[in-house]
């Protein structure tokens, strides 16, 4: 049969919305509920199906074998009626379970500043060691736009951060002799939400949220992340997101145990600046989220590189430190990581760090408080 398959595409749930082609911005499992193939027949011969191949792996690197679907799970598309277009709806849940704990794979997403570096002292000793890699995003230096870039698979930031990580979904039209294929490939974001998700950046002091650089325009709040990382009790939750590193100023403070008051040098009485790390978290296993570790500051981080004195922890230096840790270490070991942040962070006096037993932070002298129970 001399078949001639003239394209394939990934579509939006509803068919007249059109296709996927806005990729950084479209991300199933997060804006997309399923998996909707079509494919386009032209010529004069139509076979009664087709069958494709659907697989993942990690963003950016076409040959990786780190995907949830390694093994190709083949689809069969029906004819629709006489038409040229054969189409499948595929329920996620129908691909694989992203969303669950996956036994033996370890996965880290992170999202880095303008201009900043520590991400990848962060990521580099986990990928060496063989962790899956969910996605690597950059903010924006001003809000809006898509800071995502198609050529690289480099999912938008804000995108990435609130699907907690994503895979490259792969779809191919599986040809049989005799069939010309004219497009036979498409591709997609879709929500695989990682162990360890690391941001590196600004935390706003006056109020709690994430903010961009250089100008410090309002990025992203607690509640937003929550919002899509919800909800304790919830059979979608991304269960799999155990870690959220907020590698920015202030943003873990709970001035009641650090005595830190971060307005104060400002001259301004913000009271609720005092108790940011109350807001943040609510994104904790105990409270209304899903993660088990929640690590940061409570007053200034260093900048990410200090060329006027290379002797300084730089942030750099600790997302190294920490990054080698967690890679040789510590990897599923939740209970272990707010104390060996705060070791890494002593020098700093400001590292923060929350888990399953409370509120922990470095003090002044050095020492390690806590951990206190949360409110």
């Amino acid at each position: 049969m001399a078949v001639t398959i003239k394209h394939i595409a990934l579509y939006k749930d509803v068919w007249g919305q059109g296709r996927l082609k806005k990729k950084n911005l479209e991300i199933i499992g997060l804006d997309v509920a399923n998996v909707n193939i079509e494919v386009e027949v032209e010529g004069t011969e139509f076979p009664d199906s087709i069958e494709v191949e659907l697989r993942t792996r990690e963003p950016g690197n076409k040959f990786s074998k780190r995907g949830t679907v390694k093994t190709p799970l083949k689809i069969e598309l029906q004819r629709s009626g006489k038409s040229v277009w054969y189409l499948k709806q595929v329920p996620l849940r129908d691909v694989a379970s992203f969303w669950q704990t996956e036994t033996g794979v370890l996965e880290v997403a992170s999202v880095v500043r303008a201009g900043g570096t520590s991400d990848a002292f962060f990521r580099g000793p986990l990928v060496n060691k063989g962790w899956s890699l969910r996605g690597v995003g950059k903010q924006p230096s001003s809000p809006g736009g898509d800071t995502g870039n198609d050529s690289i698979e480099q999912p938008d930031a804000k995108k990435l951060l609130f699907a907690g990580g994503v895979e490259v979904l792969e779809v191919a039209v599986v040809k049989q002799p005799g069939w010309k294929i004219k497009q036979g490939t498409d591709w997609a974001y879709v929500r695989s939400p990682a162990d360890i998700f690391y941001y590196s950046g600004h935390g706003a002091i006056w109020n709690g949220k994430l903010i961009l650089h250089p100008d410090h325009e309002d990025w992203c709040t607690p509640e937003d992340i929550l919002a899509n990382w919800k909800m304790k009790g919830n059979a979608n939750s991304p269960a799999d997101l155990d870690v959220l590193i907020l590698n920015g100023c202030s943003l873990l403070n709970w001035e009641a145990k650090t005595g830190h008051n971060p307005m104060r040098e400002a001259q301004a009485d913000v009271p609720e600046t005092r108790n940011i790390g109350l807001r943040w978290a609510e994104l904790m296993c105990t409270k209304q989220g899903p993660l088990n570790v929640l690590l940061g500051n409570y007053a200034s981080a260093p900048l990410d590189d200090n060329p006027n004195n290379p002797n300084a922890l730089t942030g750099n230096k600790i997302a190294a430190q920490f990054g080698h840790l967690v890679a040789t270490e510590l990897k599923h070991d939740w209970d272990k990581y707010a104390e060996a942040w705060l070791k890494v962070n002593r020098a700093t006096h400001a590292g923060a760090a929350i888990d399953r037993r409370g509120y922990w932070f470095t003090a002044k002298d050095g020492s390690i408080k806590g951990p206190f129970q949360m409110p």
